[in-house]
């Protein structure tokens, strides 16, 4: 100690060579990593391929829409060619669904909201999808009762400083 500092030391561990089994260099690991080293060596291999053909297929033969509900704006920075709305009346969503858009983002910004005014537009902007999916079912794809399809995503950072499963429940 110097001063109003304290030097703290690292053990000294020998270095790895070549000849050292797994083992024994594990064993030169401090316990909490080696407990998370143990972890992440019994988890499968990461997937090899790519899973966006994939969903681009399904997207292009599905008769659904699917509607990204997203809490905060820094989600929405990271997607391209596909719509986000900031705005979720009557005419901006039938609109997306008249021109048969497979998928779009709708930024609610609800996680600057309290609980109760989260609900709300959460709960608001439900009803309106539904009705303009029924109200332009005619022009788009449908199911048997003559709807379009919609399925609902929340897009979150956190379900820490978000309003979860709250939101989830208002759909």
């Amino acid at each position: 100690e110097t001063g109003n500092w304290k030097l703290n030391v690292m053990p000294q561990t020998k270095p790895a060579t070549s000849n050292d089994d797994e083992a024994s260099m594990v064993a030169r690991i401090p316990e909490k990593i080696q407990d998370q080293f143990t972890l992440f060596k019994s988890l499968p291999p990461e997937y090899s391929n790519s899973i966006i053909p994939s969903i681009e297929s399904i997207l292009a033969t599905s008769e659904q829409t699917t509607v990204i509900l997203d809490d905060d704006p820094t989600g929405t920075q990271t997607v391209y060619d596909i719509p986000v709305l900031t705005e979720w009346t009557s005419d901006v969503l039938i609109r997306e669904f008249q021109r048969g858009t497979r998928a779009f983002y709708v930024l609610t910004n609800t996680r600057s909201m309290t609980p109760q005014n989260a609900a709300k537009v959460n709960s608001d902007i439900a009803k309106r999808v539904v009705a303009a999916a029924a109200q332009t079912a005619v022009t788009n794809g449908k199911n048997d009762k003559g709807a379009n399809i919609v399925s609902f995503i929340s897009r979150s950072d956190s379900c820490l400083r978000g309003h979860y499963p709250l939101e989830l429940m208002c759909w």
